[in-house]
């Protein structure tokens, strides 16, 4: 090993040293002033549990509103029911709005209206 990678496998391991020896203090959260103040803070936030509103009967209109959709009143319905899914859906998977329904395909899909399962796949490009 070179004198170089000694010196720094060194440094390393005195780091690593001195942040053991001052992780018990600052565990206690005994540290004061801004770190404190901070350290505080972060547990707090980590204490919570993140829970995502709840849709009610007209999220959907707010979206639109938010995404400069204007649609007719069928397709709005549509825009409204398939919002709704994507939502209960990822709920139930665990997993983001998007990896559900992309909005992207979420829009076409409200525009278009279609009536089969062959017609989604066309609009989806998928068939």
């Amino acid at each position: 090993m070179s004198s170089c990678c000694a010196f720094r496998a060194g440094c390393a391991q005195a780091a690593a040293q001195m942040l053991r020896a001052e992780l018990p203090a600052a565990l206690s959260y005994s540290v004061q002033g801004a770190l404190g103040v901070v350290l505080e803070r972060s547990r707090l936030i980590s204490a919570t549990t993140y829970r995502k509103p709840l849709l009610s009967d007209t999220s959907y209109l707010d979206a639109a509103g938010r995404w400069g959709l204007s649609l007719p009143p069928a397709n709005m319905a549509v825009f409204g029911a398939l919002y709704a899914w994507r939502d209960s859906t990822a709920r139930a998977l665990d997993e983001s709005l998007q990896y559900v329904m992309p909005k992207a395909a979420l829009l076409e899909l409200s525009r278009t209206a279609p009536r089969s399962a062959a017609e989604v796949r066309k609009v989806l490009g998928a068939g």
